[in-house]
């Protein structure tokens, strides 16, 4: 199938490794797929590049099942990364190393985690071994069980590791108790910057489920993803099994009663038709689309941040900045990583209010930043400098406060349909379109979105059939069909056939005297005849059909 013919089972607007991944998905189904590379639907640079082990090992058993040996050999694309996270002028230092890890939190917060106080003494290897088995029990209970919700009851017995149920629910409790009496202690700003990376929130509430996934995330590796060559190679794959990939913008999205009907893109294929479409990336300005999520969300100011050699202290580390004063405020924390000892970049974080705009807080965080440089020691000359360039940035953190957010799947799910703008009263969800851009990563962060996009794929609509009330797209999507290009081929081919053959033909017949004294109606119907089709008679040959 080309894109010349114009009609397909699935059609995902928005390249990410992410999108290469459901794409795949979608081809293990047997579905006609077409990715639309809309840079306008790209999430930010933070969206599924850094994983838990948890998430690492779930991606290696969705590639088992699938056959994709990128998944599989995920391993190949990800490094460990060190991990700091700067309260003000205190310092907490995560190695990588589960028993490392686990010893630098009993050191900062001993009445937490005072469960783990009996093994500190060793090696550790046997925690480690613990930390690795349990992680990937977990991970293949989460594939079969496949959402959230059928996780969350049964997260902790099927790990099967008593000591870290144990050290889990004492954080929970702890928690709770800090949270009403000591709101500043560093233990609640140390869980919410671990909420913003890993569950991608800024917000004070968690539930035990929620603190259990967290505590797992801090005790392991975090590694970062090789994004962009692990896209290239998901991209060849795609290509490789029937997917088609297009470059393009979507100038247009026709709806027709609360249904997408087609998209016109601005390259020559122009108008395609719509069985079921999937946005990928964030709902950007230009596309005519609303969703129940408010806009109450925060989002980020993007620093790039040049010096020659001014970084090479903290080599491909990442590290998030808070200081006491702004936990809970609009302007929460600031994310760091250097990917090389010359740049370093940074993400501020403020709170997007409803019609505001990105200009009012520019003052705001260009001085937040300041602050942050000057208190976290990861620059080796004056900030004078430093050549810093800024833009709005696209990575968010979901403030679920503001959505009157319910635990609930499903609830998140309807909350999440989108809605053509501007927004009227009864207004209803647009059919064929599902947005599964990082507003779908709630609750235990890209690990939840994981798990629920597995489950949309296998049930995803195919093609929906035509009907006289709602005609839909023509032809059967990856099945032997008329296309409108292949029929018109075909007429023209038989017709220059036709048409040099006439001649000889008519010829032999009134050469034969079978035909004087006939008309040429007669002449034409006993030509086809001798042709070997079937019929004779005046009439039987106006309409046939062509087959590919």
């Amino acid at each position: 199938m080309t894109l010349l013919d114009k009609s397909f089972g699935q059609i995902l607007v928005g390249r990410h490794h992410l999108s290469f991944i459901a794409g795949l998905g979608l081809l293990h189904r047997k579905e006609s797929v077409l990715l639309i590379d809309d840079e306008r639907a790209r999430p930010g640079p933070l969206w599924g590049q850094f994983l838990s082990p948890l998430d690492v090992r779930y991606l290696e058993l969705w590639g088992i099942a699938t056959n994709i040996d990128e998944l599989k050999g995920l391993a190949h694309y990800i490094e460990g990364v060190p991990l700091k996270f700067y309260m003000g002028d205190k310092l907490i230092y995560l190695p990588g190393r589960p028993f490392d890890n686990v010893r630098e939190l009993l050191r900062w917060f001993p009445d937490v985690f005072s469960e783990a106080e009996n093994i500190v003494g060793g090696s550790g290897e046997e925690f480690d071994r613990d930390f690795e088995r349990g992680s990937e029990r977990l991970a293949e209970v989460s594939f079969r069980m496949r959402t959230t919700q059928t996780l969350r009851p049964h997260f902790f017995e099927e790990m099967d590791w008593p000591l870290f149920e144990d050290l889990s629910k004492k954080a929970f409790e702890s928690y709770q108790n800090l949270l009403t009496t000591r709101p500043s202690h560093p233990f609640i700003q140390f869980i919410n910057l671990g909420k913003s990376l890993y569950h991608r929130e800024i917000l004070l509430e968690i539930d035990e489920f929620e603190m259990g996934h967290l505590l797992l995330s801090f005790l392991g590796p975090l590694y970062r993803l090789d994004s962009k060559t692990f896209e290239q190679d998901l991209c060849s794959r795609f290509l490789e099994r029937g997917g088609l990939c297009k470059k393009a913008h979507i100038n247009h999205w026709q709806i027709h009663e609360n249904e997408l009907a087609h998209i016109e893109l601005d390259s020559f294929e122009g108008v395609l038709p719509v069985h079921h479409c999937h946005l990928m990336g964030p709902l950007c300005p230009q596309f005519p689309f609303d969703s129940e999520v408010e806009s109450e969300k925060y989002r980020s100011a993007f620093y790039r941040i040049r010096g020659p050699g001014c970084f090479d202290l903290i080599p491909k580390e990442r590290i998030l900045y808070s200081g006491f004063d702004h936990l809970g405020s609009d302007i929460p924390l600031i994310d760091f990583y250097a990917p090389s000892p010359d740049l370093l970049y940074a993400f501020v974080a403020y709170r997007h209010r409803h019609k505001s705009k990105y200009n009012f807080y520019q003052k705001y965080l260009r001085s937040f930043l300041d602050q942050a440089l000057e208190q976290v020691p990861i620059r080796q000359i004056p900030q004078r400098d430093l050549k810093i360039e800024v833009e709005e940035g696209e990575s968010f953190w979901i403030h679920r406060n503001e959505m009157s957010f319910e635990k609930n799947c499903q609830t998140r799910k309807k909350r999440l349909d989108l809605m053509e703008t501007p927004r009227g009263p009864g207004q209803t969800k647009i059919r064929r379109l599902d947005h599964w851009g990082p507003s779908r990563c709630y609750s235990i962060g890209i690990f939840s979105y994981l798990l629920e996009l597995k489950e949309h794929l296998t049930h995803v609509p195919g093609p929906i059939s035509p009907s006289p009330k709602n005609p839909g797209p023509q032809g059967p999507v990856g099945s032997p069909g008329q296309t409108t290009v292949e029929y018109l081929l075909l007429i023209g081919v038989l017709s220059v056939i036709f048409f040099s053959l006439l001649p000889l033909m008519k010829n032999r017949l009134v050469g034969d005297g079978n035909c004087r004294g006939q008309d040429s109606q007669t002449i034409f119907c006993r030509i086809i005849s001798s042709m070997g089709l079937e019929g004779g008679a005046r009439g039987t040959y106006r309409t046939f059909t062509l087959k590919r």
